[in-house]
């Protein structure tokens, strides 16, 4: 019976220490790498002691694990006081080092420098130059375009006026011949032959010359008078009719010498651009062609100092790169002691708690490492 009731009251510690803040806090310890290191130790001596393990064993392996823990801070402190004097005497000594290799390289880096610009001005000279020289053929090849175009304008317009000429003769030749014979114009004959050529007259005059002293009223005024049959049967609307035939022939004639005298000065102005335009390219090229030279010099002496300068950059690439890795090792070193430090003074307050609930609540520690052993 004794022992049945034992084994009942220690199902029923266990069961509510399930729920405990003590139990809860050890075994959050359980959990942690710091807390881990600590409790195997108890857990080691709790299974060795049996029934005689108590609160003064806790202690003196806390005591131990301070002294301990004091002992490696005070270590792992002179190792990085140590080390953080060799880094800041290597960063002295490695800071003049590469400050005397920066000096020796930059008498040659100034030379590069002054030659690369050089370089970059007769490149634009050339650029700009061979834009101003495309700018220049193309104006002659529009000029070009251009002329070809005016002349096959002026062939047109001369074209029309001849061709206007000759309806207009035409039907002073048909009006006079019926004159002679004593017969009138038929209306039907006059729409087939001269209507359409006619309509045709003032058309072209309305697109090409702009109502060119007066011919276009003129025009549909004859169109008007000529597609009435009563009034072609008038003698005297067919005199009108002479009138402004002539009119017209003499208003094409004006157009005629306006044509050539217009056409005289666009061909000197299309000659005169072409001369000028071709001169501007000649004058261009020499300039490129001279500008390319001295590129080429440049650049040969552009090639021989970046050789030199490779020289500089090779020993200042390994000046940075050691410099680069001290300054990388003493960052590690420093990021170790951070982490020792926090691992240390974890340790620590885990301790000071154990300390508290060992002080404090001793049965429910004591189950807790029983159970754990």
């Amino acid at each position: 019976f004794t022992t049945i009731t034992f084994l009942i009251l220690l199902t029923s510690v266990a069961i509510c220490s399930i729920s405990s803040p003590t139990i809860n806090l050890l075994e959050s310890f359980e959990k942690s790498k710091e807390g881990r290191k600590v409790l195997d130790g108890i857990y080691l001596q709790t299974k060795l002691m049996g029934e005689h393990f108590n609160p003064s064993v806790i202690r003196q392996l806390a005591k131990g694990t301070v002294d301990a823990i004091e002992g490696g801070r005070k270590a792992s402190k002179q190792r990085f006081e140590a080390h953080q004097k060799q880094c800041e005497e290597d960063e002295v000594a490695l800071k003049g080092a590469s400050r005397d290799i920066m000096v020796s390289c930059a008498s040659s880096s100034r030379h590069l420098t002054l030659a690369r610009k050089l370089i970059k001005a007769r490149k634009n000279i050339v650029e700009r130059t061979t834009d101003e020289r495309t700018n220049y053929q193309t104006f002659y090849e529009y000029t070009q375009e251009n002329e070809k175009s005016w002349n096959e304008v002026v062939k047109s317009l001369h074209t029309m006026v001849v061709g206007g000429v000759e309806l207009v003769n035409s039907i002073l030749n048909e009006i006079n011949r019926a004159s002679n014979n004593g017969n009138l114009i038929q209306m039907d004959h006059v729409q087939k032959t001269y209507f359409v050529g006619l309509s045709q007259i003032k058309s072209d005059f309305e697109s090409s010359f702009d109502d060119f002293n007066g011919l276009r009223p003129i025009v549909a005024n004859l169109l008007e008078i000529m597609s009435n049959a009563k009034a072609m049967e008038n003698e005297k609307v067919v005199d009108g009719i002479r009138v402004a035939c002539r009119h017209i022939l003499e208003i094409l004639q004006e157009c005629q010498y306006q044509v050539e005298e217009t056409n005289e000065s666009e061909v000197s102005l299309f000659q005169n651009l072409a001369k000028a335009y071709n001169g501007n390219i000649q004058r261009t090229d020499k300039v490129i062609e001279f500008n390319q030279n001295a590129l080429k010099n440049l650049e040969g002496k552009e090639k021989t100092l970046e050789n030199h300068e490779k020289v500089c950059e090779n020993f200042i690439g390994r000046a940075t790169h050691i410099t680069h890795l001290r300054k990388e090792e003493c960052l590690t070193e420093s990021a170790l002691a951070e982490y020792q430090e926090v691992h240390f003074t974890k340790i620590l307050n885990f301790v000071d708690q154990l300390h508290e609930i060992v002080n404090e609540r001793w049965p429910e520690v004591n189950t807790f490492f029983i159970q754990r052993a």
